[in-house]
C-alpha cells in the first residue's frame, strides 16, 4: 500500500482486506478495480468495478465515473485505497487518469508521480493506450 496523494491510497486486494490496515490508514472508502471482491466488510463506502487486467479491458469508460467517486471521497475528508489484485496494473490506471484530470497533468508526468511514488506501478500496454486517449 503506498499513499500517492494526501488520502489517496494504492495497493493490493489484500490491503483492502486487511482490518489493521484500513483502520491504521483511517480508510473510509474504497474503489476495486478487479472482478474478484476481497472482503472488505469493515468498510462503509465500497464501489466497485469488475475488470481484468486484459487486452480487451475497456478501462476508459470508468474514467469519468471512477475520478468522481474519488473527487467526492476526497472533498468529503476521506481517506480512499484504490485496488486491483496487487496494485499494479488496473487500479493504478484509475489513479493515473484521476491524477490527470483533476491535477491537469500529462499522460507521462502523472505516471511518472506515481511511479515514483509506488514503484511497481506498470499498467499494462492496452491500458497505457487508454491513458494516452484519455489525455487527447
Amino acid at each position: 500500500m503506498t499513499e500517492i496523494l494526501p488520502r489517496l491510497f494504492l495497493g493490493s486486494a489484500q490491503d483492502a482486506a486487511s482490518l489493521d490496515f484500513i483502520s491504521n490508514n483511517s480508510i473510509t472508502h474504497v474503489l476495486n478495480v478487479a472482478r474478484e471482491v476481497p472482503k472488505c466488510a469493515h468498510v462503509k463506502n465500497y464501489a466497485h468495478i469488475p475488470a481484468d487486467d486484459s487486452w480487451y479491458q475497456d478501462l476508459i469508460q470508468y474514467f469519468p465515473w471512477a475520478n468522481k467517486y474519488i473527487s467526492e471521497s476526497l472533498e468529503n475528508g476521506g481517506n480512499i485505497l484504490v485496488h486491483c489484485a496487487a496494485g499494479i496494473s488496473r487500479s493504478a490506471t484509475i489513479v493515473i487518469a484521476y491524477i490527470m484530470t483533476d491535477y491537469n497533468m500529462s499522460m507521462s508526468d502523472a505516471y511518472n508521480y506515481v511511479k515514483s511514488r509506488r514503484a511497481i506501478v506498470s499498467p499494462n500496454l492496452h491500458f497505457v493506450g487508454q491513458l494516452v486517449q484519455h489525455e487527447k
